[in-house]
């Protein structure tokens, strides 16, 4: 099983759970992690090994991923990376008042 992080915006968990509800379950939903990022939802699934990221982005569908805004990360390290940027990002926008 290969773990597959997926970052969105708000309520975007429910909506990737209704748009992968009854495909066969073949994607295992695993935890939502709470306060990572601000204002937004990242929540894992676990995807078989004869399965890649585009068959779940496929199952999810073009109109959810754009939606709400999902990004896919296979690694934890990358995402943290890339969120803290961001919220180093925003607060100093928030600071400068740019």
């Amino acid at each position: 099983m290969n773990p597959v992080y997926i970052v969105g915006s708000l309520q975007s968990y429910h909506a990737v759970q209704r748009s992968l509800w009854g495909k066969e379950n073949r994607f295992i939903p695993g935890t939502v992690i709470h306060h990572l990022i601000p204002f937004k939802e990242c929540f894992l699934y676990w995807l078989p090994e004869k399965e890649s990221i585009k068959d779940l982005k496929k199952a999810i569908g073009a109109k959810n991923m754009l939606k709400y805004r999902l990004r896919f990360y296979t690694n934890i390290e990358k995402l943290i990376e890339e969120s803290s940027a961001a919220l180093s990002e925003e607060q100093l926008s928030t600071f400068t008042g740019l």
